[in-house]
Order: structure tokens, then C-alpha cells, then sequence
């Protein structure tokens, strides 16, 4: 009786040790992993703070988050998009004032000019980080999408024929086709008549090129 009451002491005592051990070696394996992941500089707390200043429209705010994102990991396509995406929305305010002082017809005063200075300047920077964008098949679309808008609004039609030639060869479409967008041009096909009546609201319409990568599109949506 002694002897069986010692073995299962002796029993206790070896499943109290290896679950210990075990146990030890959770709470190791824990510690590697906190360390690696809870580090209160992590990018995810700059994802979530760049989301939060683009929904307060603190563009520069969300720039800076945005930029150690994509100095953290170059290869974050995400971070890299939005960023560009910032730029182009910035742009796109700055034209946004411009066109109210051509409604005032103030566009020809020193503030005009300053305005324009910058508009040219994110034209510049969001055209640089599109380009970075459109490396990832996920943001490719769209950020070939944005190039084109910000080369159709500088009224460099043939870069602007290029990005939506690789916009629509990548297997891209729009919702209600390129040919609805405004900033490319209105009027339709018929524009690209010898005898077409053509207007500074023409744009691409006239181009024949144009339609043919509209035809293209529209095989796209068939898929």
C-alpha cells in the first residue's frame, strides 16, 4: 500500500513537472510574440491614424502617417495607393479654388498665380506616386485611372491616351464607360468626322484612338 501510495505521489509529481514545463513554455513563446507585435510604434497605428485624419480631411495629417507606413514596408501597395490617392485629392481641391476665382474673376491676381504654381506641383507629386502605385496589380486600375484624369487636366492628351491604353489592356473598365467621362471630352464618335464641328469641350472625342480603346473597354465589361 505504501508502495503504491509513493508511486502515485512519484506520478503527481512528473505530470506537475511537465505541466509546468509546459506551461513555461507557452508563456515564452508569448513573451517572442508580444515583442514582435505590440511594439506601440507599429505601422498598424499609423494605418489607423492616417484613416482617421482622411475622414477629418487633414490630408497632410494622413501624408505623414501614409509615408512611414511606406518607409516601413515599400512593398505595401495599400499604403503607397493612398498616398498617391492624397496627393491627387489635394490637387483636385487646389483646382477646385482656382475655378472659384475664375467664377469671381480674380484667376489673373497673385493668388491665381500661386494657385496654379501648386496645382502644377501636385500634378507633379501625384503623377511620381501613381506611377509607384500602378506597380500593384491590386491598385493598378485606379491609379491608371487617376494618371489619366491628372494628364487630361493638364491637356496632355497623348500621355493621357497612354494610361488609359494601359488602363483598359490590364482588363480595366469604368462603370458607365470612358466615354461618359467629361474630362476626357464630350460630343461622340461623330467628332472624328472630317467635317465635325470641334470645341475646347471636344478633348479626346475627336481622336480616333480614343474610341478605340472605348470599344476595348467595352469587351472588358462583357467578361
Amino acid at each position: 500500500m505504501q508502495t503504491r501510495t509513493k508511486r502515485i505521489a512519484r506520478d503527481v509529481l512528473v505530470l506537475l513537472g511537465f505541466c509546468g514545463a509546459f506551461f513555461l513554455f507557452i508563456s515564452i513563446v508569448n513573451n517572442l510574440e508580444s515583442s514582435e507585435t505590440d511594439d506601440p510604434n507599429d505601422f498598424s497605428v499609423h494605418r489607423v491614424r492616417a484613416d482617421e485624419f482622411k475622414k477629418q480631411k487633414d490630408w497632410d495629417a494622413a501624408k505623414e502617417h501614409l509615408k512611414s507606413l511606406i518607409a516601413r514596408d515599400p512593398f505595401d501597395g495599400r499604403a503607397q495607393f493612398e498616398y498617391a490617392a492624397t496627393l491627387y485629392k489635394q490637387r483636385s481641391i487646389l483646382i477646385d479654388e482656382y475655378d472659384d476665382l475664375v467664377d469671381l474673376n480674380r484667376h489673373e491676381s497673385d493668388e491665381g498665380t500661386e494657385l496654379l504654381k501648386k496645382i502644377e506641383d501636385y500634378n507633379n507629386l501625384s503623377t511620381n506616386e501613381l506611377i509607384k502605385a500602378k506597380a500593384f496589380a491590386r491598385y493598378r486600375g485606379r491609379a491608371l485611372l487617376f494618371l489619366a484624369v491628372v494628364q487630361a487636366e493638364r491637356e496632355d492628351w497623348e500621355q493621357t491616351l497612354n494610361f488609359l491604353e494601359e488602363f483598359v489592356d490590364s482588363g480595366n473598365y469604368t462603370y458607365d464607360g470612358l466615354r461618359e467621362a467629361r474630362v476626357f471630352g464630350s460630343g461622340g464618335e461623330d467628332m472624328t468626322d472630317f467635317d465635325a464641328k470641334i470645341t475646347g469641350d471636344t478633348k479626346l472625342h475627336a481622336d480616333s484612338r480614343f474610341w478605340d480603346i472605348c470599344r476595348r473597354e467595352k469587351a472588358n465589361r462583357a467578361y
